[in-house]
C-alpha cells in the first residue's frame, strides 16, 4: 500500500507541475495580449487622427485580447493567491476554526469555478458545433472567447482544489503568505 500511495503522490506532483507550467505559459500569452491591446488602441487613434477614419478590426481585436488577458491570467493570479480576499473574520478566530473556514472557502471556490467551467465548456462545444461567429466587423469564432473563459475557470478551480488539500500548517502558512503580500 505505501508503494501505491507513493505512486499516486508522484503522479499528482507531475500533474501539478504540468498545471503550473501551463498556467505560467498562459500568463505570458495574457501579458502579450495586453501589449497587443495597447498597439491596437494606438493604431485606432492614429488612423482616426491622421487618416480621418477608423479601422474596422481594431476594436473587435481589442475585445478578444481583453478576454484573453483576463481569463488566461486568472489561474496564475489564483496560483499566487493574488485574488481579493476579505480576511477580517478568518484572522480573528482560533487556529483550528480558521483552518476549517479556509478549507470551506476553498471548497466553495473549487465547486463554483469547476461547475462554471463545465458550463462554459458545454457552451464552447455548442458554439463550435454550430459555427457561431461574433457579430462584429471581423467574424471571429465565438467559441475562441468562451474557450478562454473555460480555461480560466477550470484553472482557478484546480488551484482552489490544490489549496484545499494543503496540510493545516501549510494552509496557515499559505494564508499568512498571501496576506503579507497584499
Amino acid at each position: 500500500m505505501p508503494g501505491l500511495i507513493h505512486q499516486i503522490q508522484r503522479i499528482l506532483g507531475i500533474l501539478g507541475w504540468l498545471h503550473d507550467g501551463l498556467t505560467r505559459a498562459c500568463f505570458l500569452v495574457a501579458t502579450v495580449t495586453v501589449a497587443t491591446m495597447i498597439v491596437f488602441t494606438g493604431v485606432e487613434v492614429s488612423t482616426r487622427y491622421f487618416l480621418g477614419g477608423s479601422t474596422q478590426w481594431t476594436t473587435d481585436s481589442a475585445v478578444i485580447a481583453l478576454a484573453a488577458s483576463i481569463f488566461l491570467a486568472a489561474p496564475e493570479i489564483t496560483r499566487l493567491r493574488g485574488h481579493v480576499s476579505m480576511t477580517f473574520v478568518v484572522d480573528n478566530v482560533p487556529f483550528h476554526v480558521r483552518v476549517w473556514m479556509i478549507r470551506v472557502i476553498y471548497l466553495i471556490g473549487t465547486l463554483t469555478c469547476l461547475f462554471m467551467g463545465w458550463v462554459a465548456a458545454q457552451e464552447t462545444l455548442r458554439l463550435y458545433e454550430r459555427g457561431v461567429s461574433m457579430i462584429t466587423a471581423t467574424a471571429w469564432p465565438k467559441w475562441w472567447v468562451i474557450a478562454m473563459v473555460t480555461y480560466g475557470l477550470v484553472g482557478m478551480g484546480l488551484y482552489f482544489l490544490r489549496f484545499l488539500f494543503l496540510s493545516n500548517t501549510a494552509l496557515a502558512d499559505h494564508t499568512a503568505e498571501s496576506q503579507s503580500s497584499q
